[in-house]
């Protein structure tokens, strides 16, 4: 009796295709680190202990100043000194100045320094704050309320308080929209300060306590104060709009526009200006605040490693996925006889 052979196919599978199966497994393996990196080493936006401070510039170059029109600037410049892992102590000291060659005196317009502790992570001021805005009087203390500097980290899409250096007020500043700048999400912000009416401060002003100072009275329908006019004097108005540019991971305020205006509000109705000012950042100012971003530990370890981690994942991936549908389709056969 005879023996027949059969032949019959087997498939095989070539180490060529090991390859592609391992990058198709590795771009998995790196998009899912990517994904859940941030979730592991959550952000830790707080203001950085060795960030010391920043300048930034408001400038209007048609200011109109009583009834002349020249250039104007508003100067802010900011010192943090470490108190804890959660505040440090803020020191702002802002002036308004005539754009020229003349004497600093007498271009200045308005001066003020302000420190207060302030959080760290929600950037909102801790406690009362000491005012100085004269040099022969001594400084007072107020409280104050709400945002000013920055905005908390991980800002979110909605209104925030925001604290107006005229009125001493927290006054809602509205989110309006959100852009992408640089590869990061910014939103939004308008505030509008209402007509006010602003009245010489006191002798005595209280020493602690958060909230508005009791000689700034806010009029939002325009109307005059009749305590504040009784006398018959001049009455001093303010109004004002702040449009804010926030980086929303970090709270840091990259970009600002200012309309603010002041004046003189006569016993017969007539007005007397004092100032109108329309300014924002320079594009030398928006980029050093951009620069402020970038010192936030979180912005070039945690963020960065997650986009470079889902890139290499998703190219992986698609590589490798590719390349084994188009071996698929070129199979290989062993035959035995």
């Amino acid at each position: 009796m005879c023996g027949v052979g059969v032949g019959y196919d087997v498939p095989m599978l070539p180490r060529s295709r090991l390859a592609p199966i391992a990058l198709v497994g590795l771009g998995a393996l790196l998009l899912s680190v990517g994904f859940v990196l941030p979730m592991f080493f959550p952000a830790d936006n707080r203001l950085p202990a060795d960030l010391h401070g920043w300048t930034y510039r408001l400038t209007d170059p048609h200011a109109q100043v009583g009834d002349e029109q020249q250039g104007v600037y508003r100067q802010v410049h900011v010192d943090f000194t470490p108190s804890d892992d959660d505040e440090v102590l803020a020191r702002v000291g802002s002036a308004t100045m005539r754009m020229g060659d003349g004497p600093e005196l007498e271009r200045l317009l308005d001066a003020e320094v302000v420190s207060f502790r302030m959080d760290r992570l929600s950037g909102e001021a801790v406690g009362s704050a000491t005012w100085a805005t004269d040099l022969a009087s001594p400084p007072r203390q107020q409280g104050m309320g709400g945002l000013w500097l920055k905005f908390p980290a991980d800002t979110q899409p909605r209104s925030y308080g925001v604290f107006d250096p005229v009125t001493h007020q927290a006054i809602l500043a509205r989110f309006v929209g959100e852009d992408n700048v640089n590869g990061r999400r910014v939103y939004s912000f308008v505030q509008t300060v209402p007509n006010t009416v602003v009245v010489a401060p006191p002798e005595k002003e209280p020493s602690s306590g958060l909230g508005p100072r009791p000689e700034v009275l806010l009029d939002p329908a325009g109307d005059a104060v009749q305590g504040v006019i009784a006398s018959g004097a001049p009455v001093e108005r303010y109004q004002a709009t702040r449009e804010l540019e926030v980086d929303a991971a970090t709270g840091v305020i990259v970009d600002m526009r200012v309309r603010a205006n002041n004046w003189l509000e006569m016993p017969d109705g007539s007005r007397q200006p004092l100032l109108a000012f329309q300014g924002g950042f320079s594009d030398e100012d928006r980029e050093a605040m951009w620069d402020v971003v970038r010192r936030f530990p979180s912005t070039t370890v945690i963020d960065d490693s997650s986009i470079v981690l889902l890139v290499l994942g998703s190219l992986s991936l698609v590589v490798g996925a590719a390349t084994t549908v188009v071996g698929l389709r070129r199979p290989r056969w062993g035959r035995r006889g």
